[in-house]
């Protein structure tokens, strides 16, 4: 299965797949994609997520953050 469709099962929904595809694929990689579906995985486990998608987004800016990578 393609990245970005990992993250669009993920969040319930494909809308965004331009973002993904540009801003988390081709700029971080399978590694920060893998990591960041990973936290979104814990957090589920923990408690009830309202925007999955949201919440995944602020992940792979933080990802990016780490890595002195700005994302808008």
């Amino acid at each position: 299965m393609a990245l970005v469709d990992r993250i669009a099962d993920a969040v319930g929904s494909g809308d965004d797949r331009p973002w993904w595809t540009q801003w988390c694929v081709k700029r971080r990689g399978s590694g920060a994609v893998d990591r960041a579906l990973g936290q979104l995985k814990e957090v589920r486990q923990l408690s009830s997520i309202r925007n999955a998608g949201g919440l995944l987004t602020k992940i792979f800016k933080d990802i990016a953050t780490e890595a002195g990578i700005a994302l808008h």
